[in-house]
């Protein structure tokens, strides 16, 4: 609709995700003055959800990450809002929730069952599913690859991005490690650690901060991680002290339980898929505010902002210069060309490319 108006495709695609992005920022802010927290209090935990190496990443990004993030956002915010929501915002939060990103649908699930009794909970998710089935269906034969979200053949395909299943087949660098996992999801969703450069199955080439540490002699990205896990635990104590909204915060304990559960096996690289989740870490050291040490939490989530900030910039201009190397060597713009559809494993024909030298590796590595 947009390049109808005469926009490029390109500005098209940038207007969507500057808007979304800021959608999001505005939705998570208002989620945490139905938290109950101060006007200033909910300024600062916004400014740390914005500053954070997941959002300083993704919503930048012309992907679907950001609005997968809105449409759990939206669950959540019914989910804490007081006043009854119409049966309409409940449908409209699950089709989002599972038409975005089909495991998501756990957000809407969850969230419909804290603020719904039985009846209406089952009337409003067999709806949306009903809804979302249809839409699936209209929009097949639309896209070339489009695939039915309940067919079970493109559902039981999911299972090969697994870890566990790529290290048996060989193609998993780093190799099956769910604590890797989990520390990628609650700490470096926060502060972004420096990328590295892999090669998988003799051609692929992936930056990742899956295994890396802290950068060798920067100090702002430990004092960021510190600060971060204390907020952190202050948070979880002052989820369990507060009590006027303590269903809704069990809602977002099993929400991210299901994520930590996830993505302790699914995807070679967890930060990708950060956005799913960042609302949740960020909602939850927000509750720091109700634990016995408020205002220290207030100065920890300004010095995890201020740190934290300086880290994540700095890490993504050095990937920028990472990928900007990288993409400049023959071997990836020969995988670049190649134009393989992913609805047909049954191909696996190889073009001819030029080796990988480890020095342009380490030359790309070293920027």
């Amino acid at each position: 609709f947009l390049t109808l108006t005469g926009l490029a495709p390109l500005t098209a695609a940038k207007v969507l995700v500057v808007t979304i992005s800021a959608l999001n920022a505005a939705l998570f802010s208002l989620i945490l003055r139905l938290l109950g927290l101060p006007r200033l209090i909910g300024g600062l935990f916004t400014l740390l959800f914005i500053s954070s190496a997941c959002f300083v990443f993704w919503s930048s990004v012309i992907e679907l990450f950001p609005f997968a993030c809105f449409s759990i956002l939206l669950a959540l915010f019914l989910m804490f809002r007081i006043r009854q929501s119409t049966a309409l915002s409940w449908i409209t939060a699950n089709v989002l929730t599972l038409g975005l990103t089909t495991p998501n649908w756990i957000f809407g699930i969850i969230a419909t069952a804290v603020r719904q009794k039985l009846k209406p909970f089952l009337l409003i998710c067999t709806a949306a599913l009903g809804f979302v089935g249809v839409v699936s269906i209209i929009q097949n034969p639309l896209f070339e690859k489009a695939a039915y979200f309940f067919n079970p053949i493109p559902l039981m395909r999911e299972a090969n991005f697994t870890q566990p299943a790529m290290q048996a087949q060989g193609s998993y660098e780093s190799g099956w490690q769910p604590l890797n996992n989990l520390r990628s999801l609650y700490v470096t969703t926060i502060i972004a650690m420096p990328a590295t450069i892999e090669v998988q199955n003799s051609i692929e080439i992936v930056t990742t901060n899956q295994t890396s540490g802290f950068p060798t002699g920067e100090l702002s990205p430990v004092i960021a991680t510190v600060a971060w896990v204390i907020l952190f635990g202050l948070g979880v104590w002052g989820a369990i002290r507060h009590r006027p909204l303590r269903l809704p915060l069990i809602g977002v304990g099993l929400m991210l339980l299901f994520q930590s559960l996830l993505h302790s096996v699914y995807g070679e690289v967890t930060f990708l898929y950060s956005l799913h989740y960042l609302p949740l870490l960020v909602l939850i050291a927000a509750c720091a505010w109700f634990s016995p040490f408020r205002h220290i939490a207030a100065v920890l989530a300004t010095v995890v902002i201020v740190f934290g900030t300086m880290n994540n910039i700095d890490r993504l201009q050095s990937t920028i210069d990472t990928a900007g190397c990288l993409s400049q060597l023959d071997s990836v713009k020969t995988y670049q060309s190649w134009d393989i559809i992913k609805t047909e494993p049954s191909r696996d024909t190889r073009p001819d490319y030029s080796p990988l030298s480890p020095a342009d590796v380490e030359r790309c590595q070293a920027l």
